[in-house]
């Protein structure tokens, strides 16, 4: 359910303050009643049914919010699963088919890189065309 908004109005009168004292008959005791003189707007009573709207209101959008975020970490967490199964974070080997940028470069392609710390001789070292290997110290 989409959020309706309300438009709440305050109260316009034209002595918004005024109220009238009449007495009950008991000593120092008074009913209390408006005297506002002319209401120009009414306004939105503050009441528990306005109250309980607003927080209807409040609770929907929050579990809106709530249940979409829970799909978001969902998506998320699958798409972790699904790198992770792919591609251990360490350890483990790298296999099937891989693809890169499309680009018209031969060069921008995955390649088999290796590392080590012997010193490989062009056309005797055992490294398939193709190959790329690091020296370290």
């Amino acid at each position: 359910m989409a959020f309706l908004k309300k438009e709440w109005k305050n109260r316009e009168a034209e002595y918004p303050t005024r109220r009238l004292l009449t007495p009950t008959g008991t000593a120092n005791t008074y009913d209390v009643s408006r005297a506002e003189g002319v209401v120009v707007e009414p306004g939105n009573a503050f009441d528990a049914a306005n109250m309980n709207d607003l927080e209807s209101r409040i609770e929907s959008a929050d579990a809106a919010a709530t249940a979409a975020a829970a799909e978001a970490q969902a998506t998320a967490t699958a798409a972790h699963d699904v790198a992770s199964a792919a591609m251990p974070k360490a350890g483990g080997a790298f296999t099937g088919t891989t693809s890169g940028p499309t680009t018209t470069s031969p060069a921008a392609i995955f390649r088999n890189i290796q590392m080590g710390t012997a010193d490989l001789t062009p056309g005797s070292s055992a490294l398939s065309s193709g190959q790329i290997y690091l020296v370290y110290e």
